[in-house]
């Protein structure tokens, strides 16, 4: 089966880097760069197996983002990327239930690592 990931990023370098290195491992990604594009990629993408979103985006949050998600049916885990583990951000991610949380910068072994431990699948560095 192949897994499908909706990645949900405001900067291009960072998505990149996340679809590169899914990519790598016939992971197929597809990606928006706001909150609400997001949402309207998940409308075309509902068969996603994981979302991966920073929180801090124009025009919707990616915390809010995930919790519109969910109501429209979601129901997989998902990933919150931040440039610094704030608590109040944090405790709001687990309270609406974000699977883990990446803090910025990160490398490509934290997120294969992450990715692994959230499918519960095995990534091996490629």
């Amino acid at each position: 089966m192949a897994i499908k990931v909706l990645a949900v990023e405001d900067s291009e370098t960072i998505l990149k880097q996340i679809t590169f290195c899914l990519s790598r491992h016939k992971i197929k990604v597809v990606t928006a760069r706001t909150g609400a594009d997001g949402i309207d990629m998940y409308w075309k993408n509902q068969d996603i197996d994981l979302l991966i979103s920073d929180v801090f985006m124009p025009v919707v949050d990616g915390l809010e983002m995930i919790e519109r998600i969910k109501r429209l049916g979601y129901k997989g885990p998902s990933i919150v990327i931040t440039q610094n583990g704030n608590k109040d951000r944090i405790a709001k991610a687990k309270a609406i239930g974000v699977s883990g949380w990446i803090i910025k910068p990160f490398t490509e072994e934290l997120l294969r690592t992450s990715v692994s431990k959230t499918l519960d699948i095995v990534l091996k560095e490629v």
